[in-house]
């Protein structure tokens, strides 16, 4: 099972709601407060926001760095449900960091 973590912008005033709606749906909250911090299974984002994933190679800049995959959300493919839909401003998906010496 692959778990992706997002960070999801509620509109002013509504994190809680948010956050209730996202447990409901079988998120798990993380961090409640300027943004809702979650992570489920790859499918249930499939499932509830109707997002499609793509696999992404990040490779290392010199030649005895390793290189990582990692899952992206396809550009346009995310639909926020309607059980959200007024009270979500975005959905920010979480990239592994970039580590330079």
């Amino acid at each position: 099972m692959v778990v992706i973590a997002s960070e999801i912008e509620p509109l002013s005033g509504k994190a809680d709601e948010v956050a209730r709606e996202l447990q409901r749906l079988g998120f798990k909250i993380w961090r409640i407060g300027l943004t809702v911090s979650v992570d489920a299974p790859r499918e249930l984002w499939e499932d509830v926001f109707k997002v499609r994933f793509e696999e992404v190679r990040k490779i290392g800049v010199r030649e005895d760095d390793y290189s990582e995959s990692y899952l992206k959300a396809k550009e346009g493919s995310l639909v926020i449900p309607a059980s959200l839909a007024l009270s979500v401003g975005a959905v920010h998906f979480v990239e592994p960091p970039e580590l330079h010496d």
